[in-house]
């Protein structure tokens, strides 16, 4: 008991943005080093693979990582998970599985605390309190334009029925939204976060084969729009590029993929107002 009593007590250092980033590439030779030993595919995607392809490492003022795996691959490390741990102190939560309130994975290092701004609009229970990296499933998409449009419609009001699942009761960014989202939250809880996920789950792997597939890329998250759809062919094309003090692979339809979701001048830095983190605070336990 008094260890606990101590742990509880004992200050907390609070990592700079740097040591933050410096945690996550480790994080990142973990699971990569995983996955070549178990033969599974990976790749850089988001914010990730802009800064590795602008900056050859992190965007220098971002503190998440961005990992996308082919949905066979996936589910592959899903199961293997279970039996043989990614890494020391490093714990994989994933919606699929239902330890985890959102449609993909996240790869959680135990050994530390994380606080968020955005913590106060979010129910307790729902909240990753951990330093974490995301893994998005990457799935096979439909062949036309007009049936990938719906796609992303589809796909944009799962993830608004699982934010509002997840949300408090009474806490808005303003108090006319507080009061005006309550009846929404209560009907999506009603719905239940774990069937709304799992449904999503289930629908985004449902078009095609992501090793056949004319198009592939993120359904589970497809806040990019149909700037997350690239050609399937080029995407399967893996190839190591620069990252910090290392290398890890990226697609090959990467710049097609940058410009659909960042625009053509993706290489540009943004104005500084825009330059934003994700507001949060991690600790060391």
């Amino acid at each position: 008991m008094w260890y606990h009593d101590y742990m509880d007590n004992k200050e907390k250092r609070l990592l700079s943005q740097k040591e933050i980033q410096g945690r996550l590439l480790s994080m990142m030779k973990i699971f990569a080093s995983y996955c070549d030993a178990h033969g599974l595919r990976y790749y850089l995607v988001g914010g990730t693979l802009l800064g590795a392809i602008r900056h050859n490492g992190f965007i220098p003022w971002d503190d998440d990582v961005d990992i996308g795996m082919p949905r066979p691959d996936y589910q592959r490390l899903l199961l293997l998970a279970e039996k043989e741990p990614i890494g020391e102190g490093l714990c994989l939560l994933s919606g699929d599985r239902g330890t985890l309130s959102i449609p993909f994975a996240e790869l959680v290092d135990m050994d530390t605390e994380l606080e968020r701004d955005t913590s106060e609009y979010i129910a307790e229970k729902y909240q990753i309190l951990h330093l974490f990296l995301d893994i998005f499933p990457q799935d096979g998409w439909p062949d036309s334009d007009q049936e990938c449009q719906r796609v992303v419609a589809r796909g944009k009001r799962y993830l608004f029925d699982i934010m509002y699942s997840r949300s408090r009761c009474f806490h808005g960014t303003t108090p006319a939204k507080s009061i005006l989202k309550t009846p929404v939250v209560l009907f999506e809880r009603l719905r239940g976060n774990k069937r709304i996920v799992s449904d999503f789950c289930r629908y985004a792997s449902s078009f095609a084969d992501y090793d056949s597939a004319k198009y592939v890329g993120s359904i589970t998250c497809v806040t990019g729009g149909m700037g997350e759809r690239c050609d399937g062919e080029r995407t399967r094309s893996l190839e190591l590029h620069a990252f910090e003090d290392t290398s890890f692979y990226i697609p090959g339809s990467y710049e097609e993929y940058l410009k659909g979701k960042y625009g053509e001048d993706y290489m540009e830095l943004p104005p500084e107002e825009k330059r934003v983190t994700h507001r949060m605070r991690v600790r060391e336990v």
